[in-house]
């Protein structure tokens, strides 16, 4: 009498589902990479369209004096994508809350054109919480040459140093660099940063790298 055996071994289970894990890790892999890449584009992408709506509104005013979040919401410069609570913005006080992809702050200031004087007529963009990757990304890349002429510079860095070099960019003086933060101006020879200072100063694994960009 002869015995047949059907189905498959459990050595061949084991085998597929060996296989589908290992198919599984690398598309989840592809899936997290892919959706970086989307948010750093994301990132970019909502910068262009404040920057845009602001320096349009600046061209009919003396300066930005008075500019927020709040204000830059009520001109509609602020694409949905940025608005983390409508509400707030709506509400009747100062606070308008804004994220960026990457789930950290986005905050509208008015700034200065030259260091050291109080002109008020040019603004800067400051966005925090961005991953390390991303903050090189943006960084090192040639994406602020398409803003035009209204772009004065940038800086990029760990939490706490990127911002605070806001007044060294300006017309008649050029940002520095450290250990901590990378900044150019339009006017120098030192945009895009130097990807070496940027992935210095980018080093922050705790996702909390941050950038800021300056207009007039």
């Amino acid at each position: 009498m002869q015995n047949c055996e059907n189905g498959r071994s459990m050595i061949e289970m084991l085998g597929v589902l060996a296989v589908i894990g290992v198919l599984s890790v690398g598309g989840l892999a592809g899936y997290n990479k892919a959706m970086h890449q989307y948010k750093i584009n994301a990132t970019m992408e909502q910068i262009g369209m404040i920057s845009s709506k602001l320096s349009s509104y600046g061209s009919g005013a003396d300066s930005y004096a008075g500019l927020s979040n709040k204000t830059a919401y009520k001109i509609r410069a602020i694409p949905a994508s940025a608005l983390d609570d409508e509400t707030t913005c709506q509400g009747s006080g100062t606070d308008c809350s804004l994220s960026n992809p990457f789930g950290g702050t986005v905050t509208i200031k008015p700034s200065n054109i030259e260091k050291g004087k109080s002109d008020e007529q040019a603004y800067a963009i400051i966005y925090k919480g961005l991953t390390e990757e991303a903050c090189i990304s943006i960084g090192s890349s040639t994406w602020f040459q398409s803003k035009g002429d209204t772009l004065l510079g940038m800086a990029v860095g760990k939490k706490g140093s990127a911002a605070s070099v806001e007044a060294s960019i300006a017309q008649d003086s050029c940002g520095t660099s450290s250990n901590d933060y990378a900044a150019g101006c339009i006017g120098g020879e030192d945009l895009p940063l130097d990807p070496m200072q940027t992935a210095t100063a980018c080093n922050c694994p705790g996702s909390d790298c941050e950038f800021i960009v300056k207009f007039f």
